[in-house]
This record gives structure tokens, C-alpha cells and sequence, in this order.
């Protein structure tokens, strides 16, 4: 009859939506993403693998989500075969900075794809460098955007001219410093590297793939804790930049960022950086000079 809307079915609707065609009431809200955040999930992620913690990394994925990783020929298709790949990863403390990058942005949807490199411990402690190609999908759903979709492959050029170097590689056991856990506050060790933080201090090592702080062999930020600052409830976050030579010397005094608001805290991270262990950043497996940004936290416990 005139006047009467049609009745759509469920066909219908389908349909149209793939013509482009559904009223606005039966279309899903279209939401989009600025470039800029973006490109910051990436660093959400590499913070999770900071973490050292399998359970907060798979968080950073939607529960249908696929990973095709870099060392493993199995798809990686529910949230505990997720979790399963990450356990092994984090023992080699990855970090990761991106070398090249694309994004595209859609309605619900934004894809990152490039190039990035992971800075990596082996069981001695000795740092190297693992170049790969990765795609990000990240899709948004009830108000969060996570991954859908990650694919991570090693640069084919490189695996072609260094196929048994990489095979000899992929056998070791690794261990990091990508997030470091403080001390208690008397100075005893509140947590080991990817444990619980200890309640006194916290140092978090971010940024690109550059020095690493060694964990085993550099003193606890709660041990550099004024005894005096603490009695009086200062408290805060300290960043800075830490320059190491070739050799993990340092190549600078530490550089304040952000000051944590208390010039002895200010002071005492200094102190710390310059007692800490550092192993150099690497250039196609050989140590050169470089740069890291540090954060260190003082906090009561």
C-alpha cells in the first residue's frame, strides 16, 4: 500500500549493507581514528611486552583476534594460544621501535603496516637486534580499539643471506631489561624482572631499541631512596636520558626529562643511572653509541 515501508528481512539488510544501502538506523555507528593516536597503540603494546606479563600483552588483543608471528608456523587464533606465544617471546624482555610506517584509517577500523626492529637479550646477557615486517589491524568495538589482526614476518632478504645465522638465533634463550622492577624499601629485592614492582621504586625503560639496563647486575632504585625524602612523603616519577658508549659506559652524565618536582629524587635517580649495569645498542650485531629514555619511580611503600 502506498505510504507503507517495505518489510526487510534479515537477506534484506544484508544485502543492502553490501550495497551500501541500509538506513541509517540499521547501519553500525562509524568511528574513526586521529593519525596520531594511531600510531601511539603501538607503543600501549611495546609497553606490554615492557611488562614482562603474557596475560596483559594477549589483553591488547580482541578475543577472535589472529597472530601470525615471526617464530612460529602456527596461527595463532584464541586468546590462550595468544598468551601461549608471548610466554616465550617476553623470556628474550623484547623491545621494540618502529623503522617505517603506514597507516591506514577507516570507519572502525585503522591499519599499521611498516617495518620495526626488536632489541633482544640472549642468556649471556649480550644484546642483538631482529629486524622484521609487521601489519597491525585494530578494529573498534563498545568503545575500545585492540587488535584483530597482527602479522609479523622477519625481513625475507636478510632471513635469505643469513639463513643459518637466523636459525642459530632463533635456538637461544634470551632475558632483557625492558622493565625493570624496584626494590622494597629497605633495599632488598621487592620482585624479580617481570614479577610484581616492588612497592618502594619502579624503572620502566622505554623508547626505542637502544642500551639496555642489565637487571642482574645493576643495584635496586630503592637503594638510592633518601631515607630523609621518604620520612618526609616525597614521592614522584623521574625521566631522563641515559647515553652509554660502546663499551655501556656512560658517554654523559644522565639527563633530566621531567623532574620528578624534588631535587633529591632528581638527584638520587642520577646517582642510581650511573651505578647501573648498561649494555650497549647494537648495529647489525656489532655495539655502537646510543640513547634511551629511562623512567624511574620513587614510591612510598
Amino acid at each position: 500500500m502506498r505510504g507503507q515501508l517495505p518489510v526487510l528481512t534479515l537477506t534484506t539488510l544484508t544485502l543492502l549493507g553490501a550495497l551500501g544501502s541500509v538506513p541509517a538506523v540499521a547501519k553500525e555507528q562509524c568511528t574513526q581514528v586521529d593519525a596520531k593516536v594511531a600510531a601511539t597503540w603501538f607503543d600501549q603494546w611495546n609497553l606490554a611486552l615492557a611488562s614482562l606479563n603474557p596475560d596483559r600483552v594477549a589483553q591488547q588483543y580482541w578475543h577472535d583476534a589472529v597472530l601470525l608471528p615471526t617464530l612460529s608456523n602456527t596461527p595463532r587464533t584464541t586468546p590462550a594460544m595468544v598468551r601461549e606465544y608471548f610466554v616465550h617471546f617476553l623470556a628474550q624482555h623484547p623491545r621494540g621501535r618502529i623503522d617505517t610506517r603506514t597507516l591506514h584509517l577507516g570507519c572502525n577500523v585503522a591499519v599499521d603496516m611498516g617495518t620495526y626492529t626488536f632489541a633482544l637479550l640472549d642468556g649471556a646477557g649480550h644484546g642483538s637486534e631482529v629486524a622484521g615486517r609487521y601489519t597491525f589491524v585494530y578494529e573498534y568495538r563498545g568503545g575500545a580499539w585492540k587488535i584483530l589482526h597482527h602479522h609479523s614476518s622477519a625481513m625475507p632478504e636478510l632471513a635469505a643471506n643469513n639463513a643459518g645465522a637466523a636459525a642459530g638465533a632463533k635456538s637461544k634463550p634470551g632475558k632483557g631489561g625492558s622493565a625493570v622492577r624496584g626494590g622494597s624499601p629497605n633495599g632488598q629485592p621487592g620482585g624479580q624482572p617481570g614479577g610484581q614492582p616492588g612497592a618502594a621504586s619502579k624503572v620502566s625503560v622505554i623508547g626505542g631499541s637502544q642500551p639496555f639496563l642489565n637487571p642482574d647486575n645493576s643495584p635496586h632504585v630503592a637503594q638510592f631512596y633518601p631515607a630523609d625524602a621518604r620520612e618526609r612523603g616525597e614521592h614522584g616519577t623521574v625521566s631522563m636520558q641515559v647515553c652509554t658508549a660502546a663499551n655501556g659506559e656512560l658517554s654523559m652524565a644522565p639527563e633530566i626529562i621531567e623532574s620528578s618536582g624534588s631535587p633529591q629524587l632528581d638527584a638520587a635517580a642520577q646517582e642510581w643511572a650511573n651505578a647501573a649495569d648498561w649494555i650497549p645498542a647494537t648495529r647489525q650485531d656489532a655495539a655502537v653509541e646510543g640513547c634511551t629514555r629511562v623512567r624511574v619511580e620513587f614510591n612510598l611503600g
